[in-house]
């Protein structure tokens, strides 16, 4: 997630093929999209969604309509 954030894809691919999930959350549900896509720069975010996640995942803290 943090790679996802800093926009540093060699990072982001690293933490991957380590056994990072897309689909992981941390303890205020932020996945690795909302963190991407916070990002300012070069960040993953075409490639999270490409993969298939929840784009209307929802934080813990986040209000429901």
């Amino acid at each position: 997630m943090d790679a996802a954030h800093r926009g540093d894809k060699q990072a982001f691919q690293a933490a991957l093929a380590a056994g990072d999930k897309l689909t992981d959350v941390d303890e205020s549900g932020w996945t690795p999209l909302m963190y991407a896509a916070s990002s300012y720069g070069n960040s993953p975010v075409s490639e999270i969604v490409k993969e298939g996640v929840d784009v209307n995942a929802r934080s813990r803290g986040a209000k429901r309509r």
